[in-house]
């Protein structure tokens, strides 16, 4: 069936200066079905108070057998002051093979934007493509 979800967040960052105007409170949910699920995210005042932003993804997942699964994500992120930001609004993309195993969840994903280097931050490389390896454990 359909899954939902609703979040709150505040991110706090306590050692900056309070002029910088880093934190910031958003609001967001999820709606899931099946392989598919859709993700939106709000804030009113966004990070070095760049103004209004909303983040949008869709996101699929296919499992198989011995806990081992595939996926794909597309995301766009829109900020109202690019300027102070430091990027023009993007699209994100990932793709993953995940595995499960003695109660850990491993994951290799591959994760791109479509900014060029020189749209990134005033020329950071952190907009390049990456390879990301992820391991996590969930306690209920």
């Amino acid at each position: 069936g359909i899954v939902w979800d609703v979040g709150f967040l505040h991110y706090n960052y306590p050692n900056s200066d309070g002029s910088l105007n880093y934190n910031f409170t958003e609001v967001n949910g999820t709606l899931s079905y099946d392989f598919l699920t859709l993700f939106y995210a709000h804030t009113s005042d966004y990070f070095a108070a760049s103004g209004k932003a909303d983040y949008l993804s869709v996101a699929i997942d296919f499992g198989f057998e011995d806990d081992w699964s595939v996926g794909a994500s597309i995301a766009h992120q829109a900020v109202a002051d690019n300027a102070i930001w430091g990027t023009p609004d993007w699209n994100e993309y990932k793709v993953y093979v995940g595995k499960s195993f003695s109660g850990f969840d491993f994951e290799l994903a591959l994760i791109d934007t479509d900014l060029s280097s020189g749209e990134c931050f005033g020329g950071s490389d952190w907009c390049e493509a990456t390879v990301t390896f992820a391991v996590s454990k969930s306690f209920e």
